[in-house]
């Protein structure tokens, strides 16, 4: 276990270890200290869901932890809205808790008093009254491009 513990770290971007898996070649290394990181995945459904204007209020939001639901009658729209708001944090990394979709049965998660980023139908705003919710939660509705 001191082992791991006292071993540094390679240098940024100037060390990469490559190894082959059965069929598949893979490799390890710390990028450079001034690139951003990578994504695989694209921006154009959070752009494409909220104007620029909201998408900057609920980015604020993130920073400074607050209580964020993302709602969105597609479930197929939350994950990629939601991966798309984490990676704008870059250099920071969300600490608080992250669920991309969460089921109804789990609302009661709202009540929490820990920073969170979750993802829900949008039924949740129909059904239930803005009186009802849990106070200090912000909510998201993408299908109609408003932030409560």
């Amino acid at each position: 276990a001191n082992f791991t513990a006292e071993l540094p770290l390679p240098p940024r971007g100037q060390v990469e270890i490559k190894f082959g898996y059965i069929d598949k070649a893979c490799s390890i290394g710390r990028p450079p200290s001034n690139k951003l990181p990578g994504v695989d995945f694209s921006y154009r459904p959070l752009f494409g869901c909220l104007s620029v204007p909201n998408i900057l209020v609920v980015f604020g939001y993130l920073l400074t932890e607050a209580r964020v639901a993302l709602c969105s009658s597609h479930y197929s729209i939350l994950t990629p809205v939601s991966e798309a708001f984490l990676s704008l944090l870059f250099p920071f990394v969300w600490q608080g808790a992250y669920i991309p979709i969460m089921p109804s049965a789990m609302t009661d998660i709202l009540d929490a008093p820990v920073p969170f980023l979750v993802g829900l139908h949008s039924n949740y705003l129909k059904t239930t009254e803005p009186n009802n919710r849990p106070r200090g939660v912000v909510f998201v509705d993408l299908d109609e491009d408003v932030v409560h």
